[in-house]
């Protein structure tokens, strides 16, 4: 159908048995048929089966996770993708843009994977208060809510960094000392943001500023 870049997934969060017994040998045989290889796990994961993982889940704080910085050194193409804390976490949406933008985003994820829609009625007063929902599936489409406005900021801030860096990494190898020298600010920058405390408002003003000088120098 078009697609090229298949991940299957298999299983979740197994133990060092399972890893050793089992996902081993089924991961063989999809990668060996040109699948990739998608699983929910912790790092008991990367201790036993490094090599074999393309895509790996991530159930730790967004901001403190020390996994990404482990499966990040093992081949490129790799995914990272941060979920689970929280899977939704508080209708907070300033909370939910620091969750699932800049603070993954500079801890070396990848990727984001939690849900949009998966648990939950439409009906609140039916059961939990949405279980594992940012948005409400109803015949239309995804019913919105600010909770879901939050996750989509945090996203446009990862946009707004990749296109940054990207343009500093380009800048830092020009014959121009001074585009050099403002490749390395914008990326100096962006090192010291605090993605817990700072005003994510401000950091994309000035990430917006980098990225038109940037333009203009290259």
């Amino acid at each position: 159908f078009g697609h090229h870049d298949i991940y299957i997934g298999y299983g979740d969060e197994p133990g060092i048995e399972q890893v050793t017994n089992r996902y081993r040998f089924v991961q063989e045989i999809w990668q060996r048929e040109g699948f990739k290889f998608f699983l929910a796990s912790t790092q008991i994961v990367f201790n036993k089966n490094p090599h074999l993982q393309d895509w790996n889940n991530v159930a730790q704080e967004a901001g403190t996770a020390t996994i990404p910085a482990l499966w990040n050194t093992v081949g490129s193409g790799k995914r990272t993708a941060w979920y689970a804390t929280q899977h939704v976490g508080s209708e907070n949406p300033a909370f939910n843009r620091r969750q699932n933008g800049l603070a993954p985003w500079l801890n070396g994820f990848t990727a984001l994977a939690n849900y949009a829609h998966h648990l939950g009625p439409y009906n609140d007063a039916s059961g939990h208060y949405k279980p594992m929902v940012y948005v409400y599936g109803i015949y239309g489409g995804p019913l919105d809510t600010i909770q879901w406005e939050g996750f989509r900021e945090g996203i446009d801030d990862m946009r707004y960094a990749t296109l940054m860096c990207a343009l500093a990494r380009q800048a830092e190898k020009s014959d121009d000392l001074e585009v050099r020298r403002l490749g390395m600010k914008a990326l100096g920058f962006l090192a010291l943001v605090d993605c817990d405390r700072d005003d994510l408002d401000e950091i994309r003003m000035e990430m917006t500023s980098y990225i038109l000088k940037l333009k203009e120098a290259l």
